[in-house]
């Protein structure tokens, strides 16, 4: 499985999600590379808060994860 199929699978893009209300509608269709960059780069820094095996906080911030 490839990341965005992963991702795509994890986050239930689906047609019964929030993104697809009509009141947000506007915001996910479509879903942009944008996006899903985003959603990737949360999860990699919520993964490295436990790169050590304790948790430690890491800051979500543009000069960290600027790609």
């Amino acid at each position: 499985m490839e990341v965005l199929d992963l991702i795509y699978h994890q986050f239930d893009f689906t047609a019964d999600i929030l993104g697809q209300q009509p009141t947000t509608l506007q915001f996910f269709q479509p879903l942009t590379p944008q996006t899903l960059a985003l959603v990737a780069t949360a999860i990699d820094c919520a993964l490295s808060e436990y790169a050590t095996g304790k948790k430690v906080t890491v800051m979500f911030s543009q000069e960290e994860y600027r790609g």
